[in-house]
This record gives C-alpha cells, sequence and structure tokens, in this order.
C-alpha cells in the first residue's frame, strides 16, 4: 500500500475535481453556500459512483460531516474540518490510485470510519460538559432567584404585618386616621 501522491492531472480530469475545490475551499470560509455546494457535489458523485459501496461510504462519511460543520459553523469541534479533509483525502486516493487492492481500500474507509465514531464521542462527551456546566450555572441563577424571592416575600410580609399592627392600632381601621379627623 505505496502512499505515492496522486497527479494533480489525475484530479483535474476526473469527476471528483469539483469536490476537491470546495473543499479546499472550506479553509478559508465556511459559508451556506459553500456547504450547499459541498451537497451537491457529494451527491452528484453518489449517483456516479452508486455501484462502489466503499466511495459512497466515504462520500456518506463526508456528507454527515458537512452537515454537522454547516449546522455547528464556528461552534463545530475542532477535528471536524481535519477529519473532512482527510476523508476528502483518503477518497481521492481510493478513487484515483489503480494500485489499490479493495482490502486496503476497505481498510482506509474502516480507518476513517474509526476516527470519525471518535469524533462524534469527543463532540457527545463536551455536549454533556457544556450542559452540566450550563445546568449547574441555571442552577446557581435559580438559586441566587430563590433567594432573592425569599427576602423580597419576607420584606412583603413584614410590610404586612406592619399595616395590620398600624391599623389595629387605629381607633377606625382600614380608614387613614388623617382623612377621619375633620
Amino acid at each position: 500500500e505505496g502512499k505515492k501522491p496522486i497527479d494533480p492531472h489525475e484530479v483535474e480530469n476526473s469527476s471528483i475535481k469539483d469536490l476537491k475545490s470546495v473543499i479546499l475551499s472550506l479553509e478559508w470560509e465556511i459559508t451556506d453556500q459553500v456547504m450547499q455546494t459541498l451537497g451537491e457535489e457529494i451527491q452528484k458523485l453518489e449517483g456516479i459512483c452508486k455501484d462502489n459501496k466503499i466511495v459512497v461510504a466515504f462520500l456518506q462519511l463526508l456528507a454527515s460531516l458537512g452537515k454537522y460543520i454547516r449546522k455547528r459553523r464556528a461552534d463545530a469541534h475542532p477535528d471536524s474540518i481535519r477529519l473532512l479533509h482527510s476523508v476528502y483525502d483518503n477518497l481521492e486516493r481510493v478513487m484515483l490510485s489503480d494500485d489499490l487492492s479493495d482490502a486496503a481500500k476497505k481498510k482506509m474507509l474502516v480507518a476513517q470510519v474509526n476516527r470519525y465514531k471518535k469524533l462524534k464521542e469527543e463532540i457527545v462527551i463536551t455536549k454533556t460538559s457544556a450542559s452540566k456546566k450550563e445546568s449547574k450555572a441555571s442552577e446557581k441563577k435559580a438559586q441566587a432567584s430563590s433567594e432573592d424571592e425569599t427576602a423580597s416575600s419576607e420584606e412583603d410580609t413584614y410590610v404586612e404585618e406592619k399595616q395590620i399592627e398600624t391599623e389595629a392600632r387605629s381607633p377606625f381601621p382600614g380608614r387613614d386616621q388623617k382623612n377621619d379627623s375633620k
């Protein structure tokens, strides 16, 4: 499984050249337009390569990563873009290297699928710890709010008690003594 470099002219003359262009443009900017074009190129290649299960599996990995990156953008896991490039590089080799056996191609696919699974696990762990932090922050806010409400409620009770005491001392409960002195 020698890793001789892919001839750029081979890429230029292949069905993968537009996908490569989109993948490279992700280095500069992740926009809806670029991500939509990525999805379109993947769909186009899935149609062209539908009989090659290994290529289709690589394309599905790219599609899944693309959807995740499009949804999360700047909040996407930093390894997601690196994995997208790695999957593409392996796809390019699989599609353009005549000297690779099916077993070698499958081995490359399995390695990328495992990296993808590991990334998904890291994303879940990151989300879970972020959720726990948000939950703790929410709990603290709720506790502070509850303490404020308790203090406010205690103040209201105190004010009500004082009003009741004042009315109890008044000869005319419920009336303002100043208005009654006419």
